[in-house]
C-alpha cells in the first residue's frame, strides 16, 4: 500500500509515510530484541550486554519521543535528537553483531 502512494501528496502519503518509519523502527528494535534474547551463547558475554543496552535505550526512546512530541508545543528539536540517537544505536547494534560474528569464527 505504502509503494502505491509513493510520489503523490496529500494527507493519506503522509499518513503512510509516517507510518511505514514508525513500523520500521520498532520493528527493527524489537527484531534485536529478539535477537539478544535468542543469541545469549553465540557471542561474547560483554557484546551481549552492550547489545541490550542498545535494545532497552532505544524502546525507552521510541516512547518518550511520542510522549515528548504529545506535551511540547514545539518538539522539532527533542524529536530530530531523539531520532538521530535512535538511529545510531540502531546501527551500532549491528556493528556490535559484526564484531561479534567475525571474533566467533562464524563469519
Amino acid at each position: 500500500m505504502y509503494v502505491v502512494f509513493l510520489g503523490t501528496d496529500g494527507a493519506t502519503y503522509r499518513f503512510l509515510s509516517r507510518f511505514g518509519v514508525y513500523v520500521f523502527f520498532a520493528g527493527t528494535a524489537v527484531a534485536q530484541l529478539l535477537t539478544v534474547v535468542a543469541s545469549k551463547s553465540l557471542y561474547q558475554q560483554s557484546v551481549i550486554v552492550a547489545q541490550r543496552v542498545l535494545v532497552y535505550t532505544m524502546l525507552v526512546l521510541g516512547p518518550l519521543n511520542l510522549l515528548l512530541k504529545s506535551i511540547l508545543e514545539n518538539s522539532d528539536n527533542s524529536e530530530n535528537l531523539i531520532e538521530w540517537y535512535f538511529v545510531l544505536f540502531l546501527c551500532l547494534f549491528f556493528i556490535l553483531s559484526g564484531v561479534a560474528w567475525s571474533r566467533s569464527g562464524r563469519l
